[in-house]
């Protein structure tokens, strides 16, 4: 796959750049980071507050890792849309 990171990234749009990290930390399941930007071009977006991730990764993190889905500050996709960190936002904090 490393080979042809090129043309993956003609393909999604993605950084040349990105496609390297992405395969530096996903290997062969690259393919469902692609499938999901495909059905959903935003989710190539970075994550606000964490631009080294796409918010495709935070997906796959819930569909496929058993990440905790509706957290704190998150949408039902396991997105961030507060903007903060996550759970610690002051909504949720104890006195």
């Amino acid at each position: 796959m490393w080979e042809g990171r090129a043309g993956i990234a003609r393909r999604t749009g993605l950084a040349v750049s990105t496609v390297e990290h992405l395969l530096g930390r996903y290997g062969s399941a690259i393919d469902d980071l692609i499938e999901l930007i495909g059905r959903d071009p935003g989710l190539a977006e970075p994550i606000h507050g964490a631009e080294d991730y796409l918010r495709a990764e935070a997906v796959c993190a819930v569909t496929h890792e058993g990440a905790l889905r509706g957290a704190p500050g998150c949408d039902a996709g396991g997105i961030a849309t507060t903007g903060e960190s996550m759970p610690h936002t002051r909504a949720h904090r104890r006195p």
